[in-house]
């Protein structure tokens, strides 16, 4: 049997060392039943890992912490979005202070997004 490629390895360590912001949208968005559409949290695509993945929304989440704010963060991220959308992925961003302050506002806008989009595709 073959060994996975290093970035699954990464996206399971990664799973197991969430942040504490990703951590309290997870537990707001893993309910697959209750939300009706399935969020995967460190989902490994092309050379990144994405913090949150909604595959039928073709939606990528993620919580920015301060350090995107960093020029050398800021051009990382927009390569990283580029890409995504050259595949038909759309990135929405949320600062890890606004899911820190208010964890369920932040899920619903997340879930408002996701629905908008699968009524659109």
């Amino acid at each position: 049997m073959t060994r996975p490629p290093a970035k699954y390895d990464l996206a399971r360590k990664l799973r197991q060392q969430m942040s504490p912001a990703e951590t309290r949208i997870w537990v707001r968005l893993r309910n697959r039943e209750a939300l009706g559409f399935n969020v995967r949290r460190s989902y490994a695509f092309g050379p990144y890992i994405l913090d949150f993945y909604c595959a039928e929304a073709k939606l990528c989440i993620e919580v920015d912490g301060a350090q995107h704010t960093f020029d050398d963060a800021r051009l990382y991220d927009e390569k990283r979005d580029a890409y995504l959308k050259s595949h038909g992925i759309y990135t929405l961003r949320i600062p890890a202070i606004q899911v820190m302050e208010d964890p369920d506002s932040a899920a619903q806008y997340i879930t408002d997004e996701i629905r908008v989009r699968l009524t659109t595709l």
